[in-house]
């Protein structure tokens, strides 16, 4: 019975082993995934700048198209974002360095970045 048992024990060792062959040969990235990756970094990279430094006016994104709204979402507000340039007060509309128009100080969009 135990030299039976033990059989079995090498017969699972050796079909972990070809698991783990299989796995490493799917973990190899395909020149092809390697090469859409390099291509893919000058993209985001200029994407990353874009959002990062102050934009100019034609740069700047559609209210639409980053979602913007009027009103905060959950503590997320406009006031509290790193791109917010507030009005003459408090209440005031006020700008944005990387979204168009007229900004609400309570307002929220997906480009939200906590100060």
């Amino acid at each position: 019975m135990a030299w039976e048992l033990g059989a079995n024990w090498e017969r699972l060792a050796l079909g972990a082993i070809h698991l783990l062959e299989v796995t490493a040969l799917n973990d190899h990235l395909s020149r092809k995934s390697v090469l859409i990756s390099l291509l893919a970094l000058p993209l985001a990279a200029t994407a990353a700048s874009a959002t990062v430094g102050e934009a100019s006016a034609a740069d700047k994104a559609a209210q639409k198209a980053v979602q913007y709204q009027d009103t905060p979402k959950g503590d997320a507000k406009c006031s509290g974002c790193k791109f917010f340039q507030p009005g003459k007060d408090a209440k005031a509309k006020g700008q944005c360095t990387v979204v168009e128009g007229d900004i609400s100080p309570d307002g929220w969009c997906s480009l939200y970045a906590k100060s």
